[in-house]
């Protein structure tokens, strides 16, 4: 069953969020990039930034992976 998770980022969870995509993808974002790019990610990688937080490492190197794994199309968001 897929949930929809509504979470309000606040400065620090952003930040974090543009530095993983930054690292994985080589791709400066504006908020509203990031967000779409939160809003991509697998569920079980979702709930477990909302369960330990967006700056848990193990969350971090998950989100990281899978930016990697699977933004082929690094300039379309929409691809995914």
């Amino acid at each position: 069953m897929k949930y929809e998770i509504k979470i309000q980022f606040d400065r620090d969870d952003l930040d974090t969020l543009h530095d993983v995509i930054f690292n994985s993808l080589k791709k400066d974002l504006i908020d509203e990039q990031v967000i779409e790019y939160w809003n991509k990610l697998p569920e079980d990688i979702t709930l477990d930034a909302v369960k330990w937080g967006v700056d848990d490492t193990p969350t971090r190197d998950n989100m990281y992976r899978w930016f990697k794994e699977n933004c082929i199309h690094k300039d379309d968001v929409e691809k995914l």
